[in-house]
């Protein structure tokens, strides 16, 4: 699991952000992966946040629907 939640780098060592199919960083909540797909007029989106005991899972069949921007004000009502 570890190495899943690990950014990747480039020959010259710079981060790429993205780790065995999941996107990571840091943010305001602390260190996240999160993955977000679509298949067949369905939508997700998965964040886990890496310090503390949060992780949120949408699913949707609403195109246009901006799961991450949903994502983000349902972590900021745990913050």
């Amino acid at each position: 699991m570890r190495q899943i939640f690990t950014s990747g780098r480039t020959n010259d060592g710079t981060p790429t952000n993205y780790g065995f199919g999941w996107s990571v960083g840091t943010g305001q909540s602390g260190r996240f992966a999160e993955h977000r797909g679509e298949w067949d007029g369905c939508y997700s989106y998965i964040g886990r946040f890496l310090d503390r005991p949060l992780s949120i899972f949408l699913l949707s069949n609403l195109p246009g629907l901006d799961l991450f921007e949903i994502a983000r004000e349902a972590t900021a009502a745990f913050d």
